[in-house]
C-alpha cells in the first residue's frame, strides 16, 4: 500500500472518530453533563484536525509518489534508447568490419 494512501485511511479514522466524539458530547448535552460535552468536544475537534493535517500529507505525498513514477518512465525510454543506439551501434560497426 502506498503511503499516500495509508495516510488517507487514517485521515478517514480520525474523522470518523470526530464523529463518535461529537455524538457523545451531543448525548452529555441532552443530559445536562455540560462539562463533560465540552471535553468531548474538545476531543472531536482535536480528531478533526488530525484528519485535516493526515489529508494535507497524503495530498503532498501523492504528488511526489507521481513525479517519481514519471521519473521512472522517463529512465525507462532513456534505457530503450540507449539499448536501441547500442544495437544500431553494433550493427553498423559489423558491417565495415567485414
Amino acid at each position: 500500500m502506498k503511503q499516500s494512501e495509508r495516510l488517507k485511511k487514517l485521515s478517514d479514522i480520525a474523522l470518523e472518530q470526530s464523529k463518535i466524539y461529537s455524538e457523545k458530547a451531543a448525548e452529555l448535552t441532552i443530559k445536562g453533563d455540560v462539562l463533560g460535552a465540552n471535553g468531548y468536544e474538545n476531543l472531536a475537534s482535536i480528531e478533526k484536525n488530525k484528519s485535516s493535517n493526515y489529508l494535507e500529507k497524503s495530498l503532498d505525498i501523492k504528488k511526489i509518489e507521481m513525479v517519481i513514477v514519471e521519473d521512472i518512465e522517463i529512465s525507462k525510454s532513456l534505457v530503450d534508447a540507449e539499448v536501441i543506439n547500442i544495437a544500431s551501434s553494433i550493427k553498423v560497426l559489423k558491417y565495415y568490419s567485414q
